[in-house]
């Protein structure tokens, strides 16, 4: 069996093109699902102009954070994979 050039772009087209469909969708779905519980968040957290700035210094450092524990994490892991077996 021999697949040619023709065969093997109209297979990736067309696969790219289901992919963005289902994209599509899924945008969409999201959208009417969350907009307003989505919205109502956002403008309860963000109503005073003083509150954006605090939730953003909130939201990096979580982030912040998060990043030193996954460091952590790695660290560990790599220093009990490669420790020698004293049995």
């Amino acid at each position: 069996m021999e697949i040619d050039l023709q065969t093997i772009l109209s297979a990736f087209i067309e696969s790219l093109g289901v992919f963005l469909l289902g994209i599509k969708f899924m945008g969409n779905s999201l959208q009417q699902i969350a907009s307003n519980r989505l919205k109502d968040i956002v403008n309860r957290f963000t109503s005073p102009p003083f509150l954006d700035v605090l939730a953003g210094i909130i939201y990096v450092d979580m982030l912040s954070n998060l990043e030193h524990i996954r460091g952590h994490a790695v660290n560990i892991t790599e220093k009990v994979l490669n420790r020698p077996n004293y049995m």
